[in-house]
């Protein structure tokens, strides 16, 4: 199959700009202080944990992907479960309410499950396979369906071999248009190249109306890898080049919605990251600079972030990243310290979570943003978690273990 010989560069989804605008609003004065995220001098925020369940899984190969979760206005999490075509209503002991949905094609039945949220107090979940959005009150009846995708489906991005396909809302706005990211597919040769490939895929985040129609970009995103390729047993295989400096990009799953990025900037003073905040329609919320002291890449961090890069075509008889390590040293493409922050996720009170540095630690710290770019204090927890909802004082992350099972945690924020 085509698909199955794509060259795929998916280390993660980022945005490019947030700016559909050739020249940016300028924020007001007050919200482009300098800051800090280094928690050695930010209060820790406290939290209990409050229950934790295991995540239904692929019956076919075990593990777990595409988990969407939201907070209901009552506290009450809605997570969907792909695999089985339903969200499930989880209550304040961690006991299951009731599952919403199910399989078919009927008002409020799914094939697929991806994006879910609230808009008012009207649930939404989105079904990518049948292009349809379903509708559901707080108590889990259904309001109705809707078919809604994208009308630029299928058509050649700006870089050769890349192709965006149909899409479905990420995020409903209050206004009643959404936010849209078309998928993508970057077809590429069946096996890698020799040598160092570097490859940027610009995605436009759109706002859409309910026809499918396009009304404007709110923003970029971008997909984004650099690659080693190297001959050994006579065929080429490839690295993912870890500890690259990439920026980071997410949407807002509140009503208002809107787009923040995160990316590095060296060029003044001391390491800095610069978060940025845009409305829907590229008007500029906040941009602030925030420093922080760098963590060196030492050679025992090396070795960590080897062991765990990713490799193309990854086959059971394909090299392990760890078997690369001395070409990726000498090619001269690693940074001389790790990135300020490794992962960026947004609460539907607009708070604003910065995953800093964690390789090698049984912990990490998360700084956290208010919904105007202020810090308020860090969170610690567990490397293994990673935030997915927060909303007032409910922190609900997933945990992944070494054989892909999936698990929610659902915490309480100390206030």
């Amino acid at each position: 199959m085509a698909l199955a010989s794509a060259t795929l560069f998916a280390l993660a989804l980022l945005l490019l700009t947030v700016q559909r605008r050739p020249t940016p609003t300028t924020p007001p004065a007050e919200h482009q202080s300098v800051q800090t995220i280094d928690v050695a001098i930010l209060p820790e925020i406290g939290t209990s944990e409050r229950w934790r369940v295991e995540v239904a899984m692929d019956p076919e190969t075990g593990v777990n992907d595409g988990v969407a979760v939201a907070v209901g206005p009552d506290g009450r999490l809605f997570v969907s479960q792909p695999y089985i075509h339903e969200i499930h209503v989880f209550g304040q002991l961690g006991d299951i309410l009731r599952p919403i949905g199910g399989s078919g094609k009927g008002p409020g039945e799914f094939l697929w499950v991806e994006a879910i949220g609230f808009t008012g107090d009207t649930l939404f979940a989105t079904d990518p396979r049948q292009f349809r959005v379903n509708y559901f009150d707080p108590a889990g009846h259904v309001l109705g369906s809707r078919r809604w995708v994208a009308e630029t489906a299928y058509h050649k991005g700006e870089d050769e071999g890349v192709t965006f396909g149909p899409s479905t809302p990420m995020v409903l706005l209050s206004n009643g248009l959404a936010l849209v990211r078309p998928g993508v597919f970057a077809m590429g040769e069946a096996s890698p190249p020799v040598g160092v490939t570097s490859r940027r895929i610009r995605v436009p985040w759109m706002v859409m109306d309910s026809v499918g129609q396009v009304l404007d970009t709110a923003g970029w995103l971008e997909r984004s890898g650099t690659m080693l390729g190297i001959r050994r047993r006579g065929f080429v295989s490839a690295v993912h080049v870890p500890f690259q400096h990439e920026p980071h990009g997410a949407v807002m799953p509140s009503g208002g919605g809107g787009i923040v990025l995160v990316q590095a900037d060296n060029t003044i003073g001391r390491p800095a990251v610069i978060v940025t905040r845009a409305q829907p329609f590229g008007d500029t919320v906040f941009q602030r600079r925030f420093e922080y002291t760098p963590v060196p890449l030492t050679d025992e961090l090396i070795v960590l972030g080897m062991a765990d890069a990713r490799v193309f075509p990854d086959g059971e008889d394909s090299p392990r990243g760890s078997d690369f390590e001395g070409a990726v040293r000498r090619s001269g493409l690693l940074p001389e310290t790790l990135p300020a922050v490794e992962d960026l996720a947004v609460g539907q009170d607009e708070s604003i979570w910065l995953r800093r540095e964690s390789l090698g630690q049984k912990s990490v710290a998360w700084v956290v943003l208010d919904g105007m770019g202020k810090v308020e204090g860090y969170v610690t927890l567990p490397s293994e978690q990673y935030v997915v909802a927060a909303r007032g004082t409910i922190l609900v992350t997933l945990e992944r273990d070494a054989l892909g099972r999936v698990t929610l945690v659902r915490y309480h924020i100390a206030v």
